[in-house]
């Protein structure tokens, strides 16, 4: 099976405030004091469009296709890790890999190269 690791960039609500003093000419009124929430960008979500893929052994390089939506107007990056379960390192090649979506990319996938023994 795979694991995807998603290695996400977030930011929480963050506030500041502005206070008006001291006028010139005038005086002060109410409030003197504005508060102002910067909401964050939405974050980005990643995964496999399905949890089951059949092949064919003797299929070669297969490509398991992942999602992203959310704030995808960035770069997005995932590590894709295999491990094995009843198919072990004969039925397939174990490399690690990392896969980059591009600034408004939706679709990648996790290459596998699956061995005919």
């Amino acid at each position: 099976f795979f694991t995807i690791k998603v290695y996400p960039v977030r930011e929480g609500t963050e506030v500041l405030s502005i206070r008006m003093k001291e006028p010139y000419k005038g005086q002060m009124g109410t409030p003197n004091v504005a508060q102002v929430i910067l909401k964050a960008k939405q974050g980005v979500t990643i995964g496999f469009k399905s949890d089951t893929f059949v092949v064919q052994e003797t299929q070669g390089l297969i490509h398991v296709p992942i999602y992203r939506r959310g704030n995808i107007a960035t770069n997005s990056t995932v590590s894709c890790i295999l491990h094995t379960g009843t198919a072990n390192s004969s039925d397939f090649v174990i490399s690690p890999q990392l896969v980059t979506f591009p600034i408004y990319s939706t679709q990648a996938a996790c290459s596998v190269l699956i061995l005919n023994d």
